[in-house]
């Protein structure tokens, strides 16, 4: 009798199947353990931003003399979280969360800054004393953020929850916020971990936080 050689069609097709099981078990473990890594990444890259902002005020007395704008500053204007802190940074990937990957910029920046993937707390946009932050362990300093439409990064400047200005304390009228606001802030925290987002608070620690949980005025606030 003849040996048989190779496989059958079936057999072929039985193993082509198992594969392709294997394959949709497998991709998406891959997938969470490489944005696992770019999620410690981002901390680490917040980390450093939360270092250098209490190094800032440690030498200012201090005080946090900020406007959060982005990347449109202009030179000499000292109203800008990121420009302040460049003395305090070592590279300017830190401004970069490597969950973004590689976008295009809605505004060309200038030298001083880089494009933002952060932004400082709303709160944080002008001079202010951070002896009045009474609870820096529960008070956001720095989030995840940008708002990224038809390709286009516009650049973080800040990140906040809705004000009260318009009596809707809660949230910001984008998909991702449990929203009851008629206004939408452009720059706003982003949840591009795994459903959730890095946040830095204002003692420097890091957690990566789901967004509802930022929908609280009080971690917003001094």
């Amino acid at each position: 009798m003849r040996r048989r050689e190779g496989f059958t069609l079936i057999e072929l097709l039985v193993v082509i199947a198992i594969i392709a099981i294997l394959a949709a078990i497998l991709f998406p473990v891959f997938a969470r353990a490489r944005e696992n890594a770019r999620k410690a990444s981002c901390q680490s890259n917040l980390k450093q931003l939360s270092s250098a902002f209490l190094m800032y005020v440690q030498d200012n007395d201090e005080m946090w003399y900020s406007w959060a704008c982005g990347c449109n500053y202009v030179p000499g204007n000292p109203h800008c979280w990121y420009p302040p802190l460049q003395a305090y940074i070592k590279s300017t990937d830190v401004t970069i969360c490597p969950s973004i990957g590689k976008v295009g910029r809605s505004a060309p920046c200038g030298a001083e800054v880089t494009t933002l993937t952060y932004g400082i707390s709303y709160l944080l946009r002008q001079n202010t004393s951070i002896a009045q932050w009474q609870r820096p362990a529960s008070c956001v300093l720095f989030a995840d953020s940008g708002n990224i439409e038809n390709g286009l990064l516009s650049e973080s400047g800040y990140v906040s929850n809705c004000g009260p200005a318009n009596g809707q304390p809660l949230g910001d009228a984008s998909e991702n916020w449990p929203s009851t606001c008629q206004w939408r802030i452009l720059w706003r925290a982003r949840d591009r971990h795994n459903g959730g987002l890095n946040v830095s608070y204002m003692d420097g620690h890091v957690k990566w936080e789901k967004l509802a949980n930022l929908v609280d005025y009080s971690i917003w606030s001094p």
